[in-house]
C-alpha cells in the first residue's frame, strides 16, 4: 500500500539531485576559470605588465567572485548532504508493524495521536471522494545522530 506514493516521493525528492549536481560540476568549473584567471594576473604583475593599482582592481574583483562560488558550492554540499534516504523494505515493514500494533491494542488517545502524525492532510474532492494524504516519518535516522536506546 505504501510502496506506489513512496516511489513518487522519492521521485519528487530526488528531481532535485540531478540539477544539484549540474550545478557542482558548473561551480567547479567556474572556479577553475576564475583561478586560471587570478593566476594570469599575478603573472602578469610579476612580469611587469601591471601596476600594483590596476591588477590589485581586478584581483579584488576575482577573488569576491570565487568566494561567491564557494559559498554557493558550501549550500549545495550540505543540501545534498541532508537529503534523507528513501525507506527501505525493512523499514517499511517496521513502521507498519509499529502502527498496526497501536491501532490494536493502543487506547483511544494513542491511536488518535497515531493518525494526526501519519495524516498530513485530507483531500475532499466529493462526498464519494476522500482520500488522506499520508506523511512517513523517517524511521531510520542518519547514524550517529540518535545515541541507541
Amino acid at each position: 500500500m505504501l510502496r506506489k506514493p513512496l516511489g513518487r516521493a522519492g521521485q519528487t525528492l530526488n528531481a532535485d539531485r540531478p540539477r544539484r549536481q549540474a550545478e557542482l560540476a558548473q561551480l567547479d568549473s567556474e572556479t577553475k576559470k576564475v583561478d586560471a584567471a587570478l593566476e594570469r594576473y599575478f603573472d602578469a604583475f610579476e612580469a611587469g605588465a601591471l601596476t600594483a593599482a590596476t591588477c590589485k582592481e581586478r584581483v579584488d574583483a576575482l577573488a569576491g567572485r570565487r568566494s561567491v562560488l564557494e559559498q554557493r558550492k558550501t549550500e549545495l554540499e550540505a543540501a545534498v548532504a541532508e537529503e534523507a534516504p528513501p525507506p527501505t523494505e525493512e523499514d517499511l515493514a517496521e513502521l507498519a508493524t509499529h502502527t498496526a500494533s497501536i491501532i490494536r491494542n493502543g487506547n483511544p488517545r494513542q491511536v488518535k495521536a497515531l493518525l494526526q502524525a501519519l495524516i498530513k492532510r485530507i483531500d475532499v474532492e466529493s462526498r464519494a471522494h476522500i482520500e488522506p494524504v499520508f506523511f512517513v516519518p523517517a524511521v531510520r535516522p542518519p547514524d550517529g545522530s540518535v545515541p541507541p536506546a
